[in-house]
């Protein structure tokens, strides 16, 4: 459609802003800041920051830098300077915006002629709406895997229309240049169902023609009096920790900026969105510096930095993935990784291609709880058939969790109510797995203090278990002060063993598996003929002579020896001495 008829320029400027040329010297060099920028270039480039994100990112899970009045970088016909120190919040163009990583746009157009031209308040910003959209195509035809949130709002009063502001808003969208780049739906869509096209985040039609303004949980307060700025930054602040608390069901709106609506001379002088931002973006960069959020939602800001915008879209890429492992997934002899994403509420398992890649699996945990309190995770094959499986303990529910592999990078999960016939393990503690019955199955066992029960549960190949209780005290000594404990196979029959320090007596006791979930101790005096270990260090396990048996090793820090504890296949152990008196060794 062709572009409207343009209007006549604003120019009852009132008489206090004569005033202010006159007697106020209102200057502002231009600073290309880390948080705030009026300069006409930025230091930061970010065309293609989505394409690394999971097509199934919900929008609302992504932190998404904004600008506040998106096109109120010029304003037509301001000779004086003045209109421009009230009206302009930008200092960069719309290209510029996109190519820096801003992603959010907010655009405010008045109804003129039966098109859109874009206005501040009174003010024309001498560009229309088929620039906005003419610019925002060609961005997303050379970066297909970005997406662009556009925020729609009728401003100021129509003139020489004859339909209505909808009307005209569908005119523009079944242009054949705009139609395939403007997506159609009215809910929160993920990024895989939006890359390349325009959101409509609907401020004048109620959602018809997409999402609904009202619909999203917005902070947009401005204010009157300079020391209101600090009360601002409060309601900045407060809305990032309610971004940040969310569930990613519901798209949080953050105005980091404010429109004077104070009189003029206050406006100019102390309220203007130069010096709003100016205070507001450091204030909001340190926040983020501080650690204090990791999902800041939307935020819509006026004069923003490199450094502002780099914080914000790094939210998005933080290392914040939890319970990584290695495992053979799909049972193929190669090692995949898998990994936690609180995020999204994700796990996903990457599968190995066998030439250094992989081919990543997402599995929802929705279904499987949630994740965020969880402990105990821990890998194994639970059903013997050669894949590895996941377990973890949700201490909220009391049940301990089996995900047996699917072979495909996906899991079944078996739930075992713990408090039942498991007992209590919120105090429960030495938690590890093994095969403590030679079967090929991974078993679990805990420590109860308690009761002072050692529970071996061995496993019944369908992610259930069979608990084996072996009362510590009476014949395996208290294990309330116990040290380095550690699993492994003392004997080589191919079922696991436990073994542990107990100082008050200076006992190495290795308890061997029975193959039943018991175990016979063996005690080793340690002062006689190992030393004294209350001060040993780096203890760890290994098979030192390849014998097929555990044996143990630490460091004697005060004589300096390296001791392999080697093992004679019955609990015990031969201690060969190494100096280990390297330079820089403590």
């Amino acid at each position: 459609m062709s572009s409207p008829q343009l209007p006549c320029i604003h120019r009852a400027v009132p008489l206090v802003l004569l005033l202010l040329a006159l007697f106020t010297p209102v200057h502002f060099a231009a600073a290309q800041g880390q948080a705030f920028n009026d300069a006409g270039s930025i230091s930061t480039q970010h065309p293609d920051w989505m394409r690394g994100l999971a097509d199934t990112t919900s929008l609302a899970a992504i932190s998404l830098p904004g600008t506040h009045q998106t096109m109120a970088s010029t304003v037509a016909g301001d000779d004086r300077g003045m209109v421009s120190l009230l009206v302009l919040g930008q200092s960069l163009g719309l290209r510029a915006q996109l190519d820096a990583g801003i992603r959010v746009l907010d655009i405010r157009v008045r109804h003129f002629g039966n098109g859109f031209i874009l206005q501040r308040g009174a003010y024309y910003l001498g560009t229309n709406f088929d620039d906005v959209l003419g610019i925002s195509v060609q961005f997303l035809q050379q970066h297909p895997s970005e997406t662009i949130l556009m925020r729609l709002k009728q401003e100021y009063e129509s003139n020489s229309t004859t339909r209505s502001f909808a009307d005209t808003f569908e005119a523009y969208r079944q242009q054949a240049a705009y139609t395939q780049f403007i997506w159609d739906g009215t809910t929160l869509p993920t990024l895989q169902q939006v890359r390349g096209k325009i959101v409509i985040l609907d401020d004048f039609s109620g959602g018809v023609y997409g999402i609904r303004w009202g619909a999203l949980d917005i902070q947009d307060e401005d204010i009157d009096t300079d020391t209101d700025i600090d009360a601002k930054w409060t309601l900045v602040r407060d809305q990032l920790a309610r971004a940040n608390a969310s569930d990613s069901s519901k798209l949080y709106v953050n105005f980091a900026s404010a429109d004077c609506s104070s009189y003029a001379w206050d406006c100019a002088t102390e309220h203007n969105p130069k010096l709003i931002a100016s205070h507001l973006n450091p204030a909001i960069l340190n926040h983020l510096a501080g650690g204090h959020v990791q999902h800041t939602g939307v935020l819509m800001m006026d004069f923003p930095g490199a450094g502002l915008i780099d914080a914000i879209i790094a939210r998005n890429f933080q290392p914040t993935a939890e319970h990584f492992r290695t495992g053979d997934y799909n049972g193929d002899g190669r090692t995949d990784e898998s990994w936690y994403s609180p995020r999204t509420n994700e796990f996903i398992v990457m599968l190995s291609n066998g030439q250094g890649g992989f081919t990543p699996t997402r599995n929802n945990t929705s279904a499987w709880g949630k994740w965020s309190d969880a402990r105990f995770f821990s890998t194994g094959d639970y059903n013997g058939d050669r894949r590895t499986d996941w377990s973890w303990y949700a201490p909220r529910t009391n049940e301990f969790i089996v995900m047996l592999s699917n072979g495909q990078g996906g899991f079944t999960p078996v739930y075992n109510y713990t408090y039942a016939s498991l007992g209590d393990w919120s105090d429960a503690r030495f938690f590890s797995t093994g095969d403590y019955n030679g079967d090929g199955r991974t078993d679990w066992s805990w420590y109860a203090p308690w009761s002072r029960d050692f529970i071996v549960m061995l496993s019944n190949g369908q992610g259930g278990f069979s608990p084996v209780y072996n009362y510590t005290y009476a014949s395996l000594g208290d294990w309330s002060g116990a040290r380095f404990f550690s699993t492994g196979d003392y004997n080589g029959d191919r079922r696991t063993d436990w073994s542990w320090y107990a100082p008050w007596n200076q006992n190495f006791i290795v308890m061997l598996s029975n193959g039943k979930g018991g175990f016979t101790p063996v005690y080793n005096y340690t002062y006689a003929s190992f030393e004294d270990w209350s001060k040993a260090r780096f203890f760890n396990t290994g098979d030192y002579n390849a014998d097929g048996r555990t044996d143990w090793s630490w460091y004697a820090s005060w004589n300096q020896n390296f001791i392999v504890m080697t093992s004679n296949g019955q609990g015990g152990f031969t201690p060969v001495y190494t100096p280990w008196n390297f330079p820089g060794m403590p």
